[in-house]
């Protein structure tokens, strides 16, 4: 075969989809029995217009290229029209946030269907336990149904989250824990506005990240934390623990008794080599300013099979594309560490202006590439500092 794809989530089907598209033999393997779920994700999809001032223009021009390939009307859950950001326990406004929620399970299995459709080979409840290169091809051990057995395919993808199994094999470089997020997701209900969506970023909650509680438009909503690793895996509360003080707190009722989880990267693009592609969280897409992930992972699987037709280097291409984009959005992050895992700065960033805060993480969370955030997160980064020395002399 020409392509091994490990992992059928949004990165991996998209490859699928893309490389029978260009008539390549794909085969495509996960390790999920269902097509396609569990589901851990908030399920939040920008408009194609909302980003359009935001994002620099080659990304701009992929992202829209994934939503026109992927977005149907049956996979719309809900339009959100306005994104309230709160800081601890105090709501900064809301600003416009056109995007939709959606049925990441049902998206996924259209796709796959469509790859299918396609002529692409796909096998679910199929574990790949190691592959090595054996030139000039890769080569997998697979666990299956059937039981164990052997594939050959000239090129292979790791698109089964992060770590991959395929990690080793692309050489990739390893990330720390402040560098993770312990993502939580979980059905509830609640009396919110259904036009809406929030995002909380309380330390006594979700030290390091932010929760959220995204409508879904009949009076129920998707809802979790984000919890850096450092601060999940410490000795402190746990993940558990932190969701339900969260829960708690917004009054919301969980519609399923499962509280579901999953690692997320948010230290930016690792770095890796050709021996296999890495798409999606193996190669560290996640933006780590928002954790948006879906159509990142999309994107590096287009750019696998637009690098195997032109006949390029894929991470050349990847790094082209996202690298300083991702590198501005690491350091947007760290400048914003110090406030996300600690309440009293929270309090003490609350005594600047609410329309700067709101402005400030409205570019945050949008991705934002133009010169005036950076200017302006050049002025409040020293402005945030100092605002952490003084509570640590305190």
């Amino acid at each position: 075969m020409d392509l091994m794809i490990v992992g059928a989530g949004p990165g991996g089907s998209f490859t699928a989809l893309e490389a029978v598209r260009k008539e390549f033999n794909v085969t495509l393997i996960d390790k999920k029995s269902a097509r396609y779920g569990p589901i851990v994700c908030g399920e939040l999809l920008p408009s194609k217009d909302l980003l359009a001032n935001y994002l620099p223009s080659r990304i701009n021009d992929l992202l829209a290229y994934t939503l026109d390939v992927v977005l149907s009307r049956d996979v719309i859950i809900n339009r959100i029209k306005r994104l309230n950001v709160i800081l601890g326990d105090v709501s900064i406004g809301s600003f416009p946030f056109d995007s939709l929620v959606i049925d990441k399970g049902a998206m996924i299995r259209h796709v796959i269907d469509a790859a299918e459709q396609g002529g692409a080979k796909v096998l679910f409840s199929t574990t790949v336990t190691g592959c090595v290169v054996d030139d000039p091809y890769v080569k997998c051990s697979v666990k299956g149904r059937d039981g164990e057995s052997f594939m050959v395919a000239d090129k292979a993808v790791g698109a089964d989250a992060y770590p991959s199994t395929l990690s080793e094999l692309a050489g990739a470089s390893e990330m720390g824990p402040r560098d993770l997020i312990v993502a939580t997701s979980q059905r509830a209900a609640g009396r919110f506005d259904d036009e809406e969506a929030m995002i909380i970023m309380d330390p006594r909650l979700a030290p390091g990240g932010y929760a959220w509680i995204f409508p879904r438009g009949d009076g129920t909503h998707n809802t979790g934390i984000g919890v850096r690793g450092d601060a999940a895996w410490g000795g402190g509360a746990s993940v558990l623990d932190l969701h339900r003080r969260f829960i708690d707190k917004f009054g919301l009722r969980p519609l399923q008794r499962a509280v579901l989880s999953k690692t997320i990267p948010v230290g930016g693009l690792v770095r890796a080599r050709g021996g296999a592609y890495l798409v999606g969280d193996a190669v560290g897409s996640v933006i780590p300013t928002n954790g948006a992930g879906i159509n990142p992972a999309m994107i590096t699987g287009k750019l696998v099979v637009d690098s195997m037709i032109q006949g390029i280097d894929y991470y050349s291409l990847l790094y082209s594309v996202f690298g300083s984009f991702m590198k501005r959005m690491v350091d947007y992050r760290k400048l914003a560490d110090p406030i996300l895992y600690d309440y009293e700065a929270v309090k003490r960033l609350l005594k600047f202006p609410k329309p700067l805060l709101r402005t400030a993480l409205r570019d945050a969370v949008m991705g934002s590439s133009k010169a005036s955030t950076s200017l302006m997160l050049g002025i409040l980064s020293p402005l945030i500092n100092s605002l952490v020395a003084s509570q640590r002399k305190h």
